[in-house]
């Protein structure tokens, strides 16, 4: 933590962001959190005129939350199975000062969805079907796990009520109720904008 100079959170970007990361971690920031533009675009969009609880599935470092707290009056909770991100996103979260983001480590299928209005998704479960973009091997991956964990987060975003709003970025949606209506896209595509109407 102390790579960076604890300037002030709104110059926070990118590269100061992968500072705050172990080595290990940083080389991977890219391919597996999110840009910062589009975590504070889609955390705008989330929070709309409203504060909102906000739900990011499969969380790693926390960055999404951490962009969205410093960029919105919503509040960002995060959920991550492995723990070891779960402690760097907790040390990122301290050293900020952020009392509007949180994360939890479990694994989505023993967690409900019932105290969020707003849902973020950066293709959470990619890692169980594609072996050679894993991010390590600290916990255990499986065609079947993709199965379950589509299946459990389709069911609770069927359940929430209408006008919720959920973010996507990259990922085939198959996580995505039929009730919700895609309303807009960016990114060619990969980042996409859904309200629940039915």
């Amino acid at each position: 933590m102390n790579k960076v100079k604890n300037e002030a959170s709104s110059n926070l970007d990118e590269d100061a962001f992968d500072l705050l990361l172990p080595e290990k971690i940083m080389m991977k920031s890219k391919r597996f959190f999110t840009p910062a533009s589009i975590a504070i675009q889609a955390a705008k969009w989330l929070s709309g005129s409203d504060n909102r609880n906000i739900l990011d599935i499969g969380a790693g470092v926390g960055k999404f939350c951490l962009f969205g707290a410093l960029n919105t009056n919503s509040n960002f909770t995060g959920i991550e199975m492995r723990s070891h991100l779960v402690k760097i996103a907790e040390d990122v979260f301290r050293y900020f000062g952020t009392k509007n983001a949180k994360i939890i480590h479990g694994n989505i299928t023993e967690f409900q969805f019932g105290e969020f209005s707003a849902f973020y998704l950066y293709n959470p479960f990619h890692e169980n079907i594609v072996p050679f973009l894993r991010m390590d091997d600290n916990i255990l991956l499986s065609e079947d796990f993709y199965c379950i964990y589509i299946q459990h987060t389709r069911a609770q975003l069927a359940t929430a009520k209408i006008g919720t709003r959920l973010a996507t970025y990259h990922g085939c949606n198959s996580e995505v109720p039929a009730s919700y209506k895609m309303v807009d896209k960016f990114y060619g595509g990969d980042l996409k904008f859904w309200i629940k109407e039915k």
